[in-house]
């Protein structure tokens, strides 16, 4: 606790000592990558809000810059996530100003893989939120992912969002955990041997992917296998609790019982 703590006050102070105007973009932008991630893996508001400020900061240097304004929208997406598990009632007005921001992405780039996987993800939660929405942002989010992978093939968060419409969508609409298998995989294979990128270029969901190939390998009862990925998150990340206190027990507990 103290730690973060530490961090959150080392972190606002650089913030106010330093406005746009003085900072270097690319620091700016690796700071709030940095945030929004520990915020996601610990599963924290106020590091996933610090981020989203940091971003929006960003973006007031460069508006019409489309990289900038996708990140801002990677953050909301990130805060989500969590007001859907913790704050339900304030979900819909973050994911709305995502939607929007993505789509106006989308009209000036409409082949930019990164922001259709974004979307994609994006509406998976907002059905995750209301199961009434499956019937319209259901084939919504399955063409953007397909257009994401085939405009990017080599994209890897592309296919994490394939992967994901494969793994929740019901089988007679299209559906396969066999084939979100074999996408999560690929996503991970593609994250693994990727090269050098741009510091403001997305690089969010190596750690995304391996979890959800433990969690599908454990679907079809591979609990080595998924005992194994689980433990790679780890070694990766050692603060991730979902990992940390619930998937992996789960996969220890099965095997013991077996």
């Amino acid at each position: 606790m103290m730690i973060r703590f530490i961090y959150l006050l080392t972190l606002a102070v650089t913030v106010m000592l330093h406005s746009p105007a003085q900072s270097d973009l690319h620091e700016f932008v690796t700071s709030a990558k940095e945030t929004v991630e520990r915020g996601s893996i610990e599963f924290d508001k106020s590091l996933l809000m610090q981020g989203h400020s940091l971003f929006e900061r960003a973006l007031a240097m460069e508006p019409d810059n489309p990289l900038l304004q996708y990140h801002v929208a990677y953050a909301e997406y990130r805060l989500m996530t969590y007001l859907l598990n913790r704050e339900k009632d304030r979900f819909d007005p973050v994911a709305h100003k995502a939607v929007e921001r993505l789509e106006r992405i989308l009209r000036r780039k409409p082949e930019w893989s990164e922001a259709q996987a974004l979307l994609s993800a994006i509406h998976g939660l907002q059905i995750a939120k209301s199961w009434t929405r499956a019937l319209t942002l259901g084939p919504k989010a399955n063409s953007l992912a397909q257009q994401a992978t085939g405009n990017d093939p080599e994209n890897p968060r592309a296919w994490l969002m394939h992967a994901a419409q494969k793994l929740n969508t019901p089988r007679m609409f299209g559906g396969s955990i066999d084939e979100a298998l074999d996408a999560y995989k690929k996503s991970v294979e593609l994250f693994e041997n990727r090269g050098e990128y741009d510091s403001l270029e997305p690089s969010w969901g190596y750690t995304d992917a391996l979890v959800w190939l433990g969690i599908t390998y454990e679907r079809l009862d591979r609990d080595e296998d998924a005992l194994a990925v689980f433990e790679k998150v780890l070694e990766i990340e050692p603060d991730y609790g979902w990992v940390k206190y619930n998937l992996l027990p789960a996969v220890e507990e099965k095997l013991v019982s077996n």
